[in-house]
């Protein structure tokens, strides 16, 4: 599968959503995830290992023969991993991964990261097989964003009217893959608050539900995960001065839409504690909308009484909104490379 290039640069620049952004805290964030992409790494690495182990030893059974150029030693090193260095580390991890899929022999591959199901048992073997910090399935879904991009890529161009056989040779996936992202992208579109962000952010690009219904993560995570890797570009519009009445409209917090999303995927199952949260949401994007609606009606009164012309707020928002475009078109045409 097509997988983001170069992650490990785009982790450091990511955009952290916080209430309060420090930067001394932000580049503390971004670290971590370095470091939890790190361990899925070593871990990815580990499990080429032991699936290549495995396909031998089986080759080996049916033909009875011995072939030694197959060694251990090899697979290390086809991994970049040191056999001298690294073997009791994949000794502890063939030990669990052998329990794992003794207890739950339909697993399927353990190299894909695209499910929340597959990151559960995936963090569990990292948390036992890598010393560091205890990470949780959650902390893998921005990995499952860099990873699974040949799933979502994939779903997106068959959406957009791509033949189906070519957007899976083009995006290195199976038809078994791409029927199961189907399957957990129906089931998002029946259970999200996809049409509470539809209506907090208006043109929301439509790859921004793929990825969250095929990888099972947040919309807003899946937002701000496709922005800061590169795969999206926030949209600047053109504003025409006789006809807009706002340079931008106030728009919802994306650290509080993060929190109103968390707090219903917490309460699913609970029709009660969803409808509270889902009437929260409403009433914060109703504060925000009557808002956006008193602004325009001061612009519309300020034009009524000067023939027309745009009040000195609107000229001076739209100097500024220009200036940070000009800026923002250059910074994306210096990172806008091919992904995959």
């Amino acid at each position: 599968m097509k997988t983001i290039k170069d992650p490990e640069t785009k982790i450091l620049n990511m955009k952290i959503i916080s209430e309060e952004p420090n930067e001394e805290n932000d580049k503390k964030i971004r670290l971590e995830k370095l470091k939890v992409y790190q361990q899925f790494k070593k871990y990815k690495s580990m499990m080429n290992v032991y699936t290549r182990q495995k396909n031998v030893a089986n080759l080996k059974n049916l033909l009875k023969i011995n072939d030694p150029s197959k060694s251990l030693e090899n697979f290390f090193k086809m991994e970049g991993l040191d056999p001298s260095k690294d073997i009791d580390q994949y000794r502890d991890f063939k030990r669990v991964v052998d329990h794992v899929r003794s207890e739950n022999p339909d697993l399927g591959d353990l190299r894909d990261v695209t499910s929340s199901s597959h990151r559960k048992v995936i963090s569990d073997i990292i948390n036992k097989t890598q010393k560091g910090k205890e990470i949780c399935a959650t902390d893998l879904d921005f990995v499952a964003v860099i990873e699974g991009y040949g799933l979502y890529s994939a779903m997106s161009d068959i959406q957009y009217g791509k033949d189906r056989k070519d957007a899976i040779q083009k995006n290195g996936i199976t038809e078994e893959m791409l029927q199961n992202a189907e399957a957990r992208k129906r089931i998002f579109d029946e259970e999200t608050t996809k049409s509470l962000y539809q209506r907090a952010y208006q043109d929301m690009d439509e790859i921004i539900f793929i990825t969250a219904g095929v990888l099972e993560i947040g919309i807003g995570e899946a937002k701000t995960d496709l922005e800061s890797f590169g795969v999206i570009h926030t949209k600047e519009r053109e504003i025409d001065r006789e006809r807009d009445l706002l340079v931008e409209k106030e728009e919802p917090q994306e650290y509080k839409m993060m929190i109103f999303e968390r707090a219903l995927n917490k309460y699913k199952g609970d029709p009660e504690l969803t409808k509270q949260t889902v009437g929260l949401m409403e009433d914060y994007l109703n504060k925000i909308e009557e808002h956006n609606k008193y602004r325009e009606a001061l612009e519309k009164s300020y034009r009524r009484k000067n023939n027309g012309n745009p009040s000195p707020v609107f000229l001076r928002e739209l100097k500024e909104y220009q200036e940070r475009n000009e800026v923002g078109e250059k910074k994306i045409l210096e990172d806008d490379r091919e992904i995959g």
